[in-house]
């Protein structure tokens, strides 16, 4: 043993020791405590042969004995990365997509985890086609005209349609009632509910239904646009907008940052426009 591990086990059990006395913990109880373990090359090795056949982090963790934590840690300061995908397995992947498989299905014959295979699609360009073409559809085709004409009445009168300054889009109806906002989220299916107490003054406690994907935007518009008699416009806009960006990619590359250029630029203008002029 040299004389560099002498000195650091030394250094080990002064600090077990002095733990020992400030926590008032008897030595056998420490040593069950999770100590700064360093990674010997064994360890390294295995850590590599688990990430090349795509084992999840809490699966490597528990074979190693370390936290996940400890484990992604490495796995980024060691650069590590999955398999590069080939030609052939990103052709698979097209092919499985088209044939209406999902994420976890492609992600099991792949032998790959089901976030790369999303990642991959999206890089691809055929993540959110396929989001969009393939999600189950909810009740909005089953709904009576009078209660498409009654959400779009909402729309028209307390609702918005618009696009955030990073690019997202969104579509949000507001209402001091919160059996109106249920009522609209059971009847559409999807997007969130929000709640705003708003202490100042004698304001009412304000309730929100909000739609924010692209995929749930454009099918939320085809159903109630017809019924739009104030907003259509907006609504139009924002369709197409959210089209534009299932067809082109979500960042900039450079920077990582939601691209916003050309037509879709154009789009964002217009309707910042209109929802200033309160249309």
């Amino acid at each position: 043993m040299g004389r560099k591990s002498v000195e650091a086990d030394e250094l080990n059990m002064d600090v077990l020791d002095q733990a020992c006395v400030n926590y008032n913990y008897s030595p056998s109880k420490l040593s069950s405590v999770n100590m700064k373990k360093f990674w010997t090359a064994e360890e390294v090795s295995k850590l590599m042969k688990f990430v090349s056949s795509h084992t999840p982090s809490k699966v490597i963790a528990e074979e190693l004995g370390r936290s996940v934590e400890s484990v992604k840690n490495k796995i980024y300061k060691s650069k590590l990365t999955l398999e590069a995908w080939s030609k052939a397995e990103e052709e698979q992947l097209k092919h499985m997509l088209n044939a209406g498989m999902t994420y976890e299905e492609i992600a099991k014959e792949l032998k790959r985890t089901r976030e790369a295979i999303r990642i991959r699609a999206m890089r691809l360009n055929i993540a959110r086609k396929y989001e969009l073409n393939s999600r189950p559809r909810f009740s909005l085709s089953n709904l009576s005209v009078a209660e498409k004409a009654y959400i779009a009445g909402f729309l028209d009168g307390e609702g918005s349609f618009g696009i955030q300054k990073s690019g997202y889009p969104f579509v949000i109806v507001a209402n001091s009632d919160k059996s109106v906002i249920n009522w609209i989220s059971e009847k559409v299916g999807y997007g969130t509910k929000w709640y705003v107490n708003d202490a100042r003054g004698n304001r009412k406690p304000m309730y929100s239904f909000r739609i924010q994907t692209y995929a749930d935007i454009i099918e939320f518009i085809e159903a109630i646009i017809p019924y739009l008699k104030v907003k259509k416009q907006q609504a139009q806009l924002l369709k197409e907008y959210c089209e534009l960006r299932l067809k082109s990619p979500l960042r900039n590359p450079l920077t990582g940052k939601m691209t916003l250029e050309g037509r879709m630029l154009e789009i964002y203008k217009t309707m910042k426009n209109l929802n200033k002029r309160g249309t």
